[in-house]
C-alpha cells in the first residue's frame, strides 16, 4: 500500500488530472484487477479495497455501474464535503481490447438534486393553486345553485297553495273533460274525466 501511494507517478498524473477543465467529478479511483485501489484523487485512500465490491465485480467483467447515495460527509480531492448527493459510476478498464482495471468517478449532483426539488415544489404550489381556485369557483357555483333551488321550492310551493286554496273556496263547480269530435274535427260532445 505505501509503495503504491509514494509512486512517483501517482504526482504526475494528479497533476494532469488537475489540469483538465469541465469535468464535474469530485474523486477519482482506478482499481486493479484484484480489487485493490491503484489510484485515487485523494491519496490516502491508495492500497485499499472498494466499498461497493459488488459493483466493482461488474465494472470488472465489463459492465458499467451507477450508484447514487446522500453523504453526510464525503472526502473529495479538494477536502470534505457535507450533506451531498454523490453519483457513483464504476466503468471498465480496457487496453487493446483486455480489461485491465476499473474506474470508479464520484460525481457532486446535489444541484441536479436541488433543481428537482425545487420544480417539484413549484410544480406542488400551481397545483395547489389550481384546485383552490377550481375548489371556490365551485364552492360558489354550488351555493348560487342552493339558493336558486330554494327560490324554487318556495315558488313551487306557493303556487300550490294558491291552486289548492282556488279549488277548496271556490263557489261554482269544477270538471276536468274530454272533448270528442266528429269526422270533420268539429267538437259534438265531452266526457267527464274527473
Amino acid at each position: 500500500d505505501q509503495a503504491l501511494r509514494s509512486n512517483p507517478k501517482i504526482d504526475v498524473f494528479t497533476a494532469e488530472l488537475e489540469a483538465v477543465h469541465g469535468h464535474d467529478f469530485v474523486k477519482l479511483k482506478i482499481y486493479n484487477l484484484s480489487g485493490k485501489i491503484a489510484y485515487s484523487s485523494v491519496r490516502d485512500e491508495i492500497g485499499q479495497s472498494s466499498g461497493h465490491p459488488g459493483l466493482l465485480a461488474s465494472a470488472l467483467h465489463g459492465e458499467a455501474q451507477h450508484l447514487m447515495s446522500f453523504r453526510k460527509t464525503f472526502i473529495s480531492s479538494s477536502g470534505e464535503l457535507h450533506d451531498r448527493y454523490i453519483a457513483s459510476t464504476y466503468m471498465p478498464l480496457a487496453h487493446a481490447g483486455k480489461i485491465i482495471g476499473a474506474i470508479e468517478l464520484y460525481t457532486d449532483v446535489t444541484h441536479y438534486f436541488e433543481r428537482v426539488r425545487t420544480n417539484i415544489l413549484t410544480i406542488a404550489l400551481i397545483v395547489l393553486c389550481a384546485f383552490s381556485v377550481l375548489y371556490v369557483t365551485l364552492f360558489f357555483y354550488v351555493r348560487r345553485t342552493d339558493r336558486a333551488i330554494v327560490e324554487w321550492q318556495k315558488i313551487v310551493i306557493d303556487s300550490e297553495t294558491r291552486y289548492r286554496s282556488l279549488f277548496d273556496n271556490m263557489l261554482e263547480g269544477f270538471a276536468y273533460c274530454k272533448l270528442l269530435y266528429d269526422g270533420h274535427r268539429r267538437p259534438m260532445d265531452f266526457v267527464y274525466l274527473s
